[in-house]
């Protein structure tokens, strides 16, 4: 990276009513913000969001609720998409469960499903904190 500190630009937040979407952007925001928008995260219409890096990074939330959440993570390496997945498992599951991810219904396998908020936010805030993945997490690369 150039001589820039690393920081978040922007949180991206979708809030889904009905079949509208009304996007809402905070630039720079606190990590506060960023904490309050995952606890805001619904499974139903407020069901997605992105914190984004001045490096073109971004960390995506979606689902919410009982249903758990989804999160991932894109970085630009040497021009390439660089994506993972957070997962609650070393091992991949043949099980698939449906999330809401932007309104729509997903599905994806069980263990990239987290149902612990806390290692959603522990995972954010590295990102917020250090533009990278918390290594003490499981990542997929995908």
């Amino acid at each position: 990276m150039s001589d820039k500190t690393w920081k978040v630009t922007s949180l991206v937040v979708d809030n889904y009513i009905r079949n509208r979407n009304k996007r809402i952007e905070q630039k720079n925001p606190s990590m506060d913000d960023v904490i309050s928008a995952i606890a805001s995260l619904d499974g139903t219409g407020r069901s997605s969001l992105a914190v984004m890096g001045n490096d073109d990074s971004v960390v995506c939330v979606g689902g919410g609720g009982a249903q758990g959440f989804y999160v991932s993570a894109t970085f630009r390496i040497n021009d390439e998409d660089e994506v993972y997945s957070l997962s609650n498992s070393k091992k991949e599951s043949e099980q698939e469960v449906d999330i809401i991810l932007g309104s729509q219904s997903t599905s994806l396998p069980k263990h990239l499903v987290m149902l612990n908020i806390n290692d959603v936010e522990k995972a954010v805030k590295y990102y917020f904190s250090n533009g990278s993945l918390d290594k003490s997490l499981i990542w997929i690369k995908s």
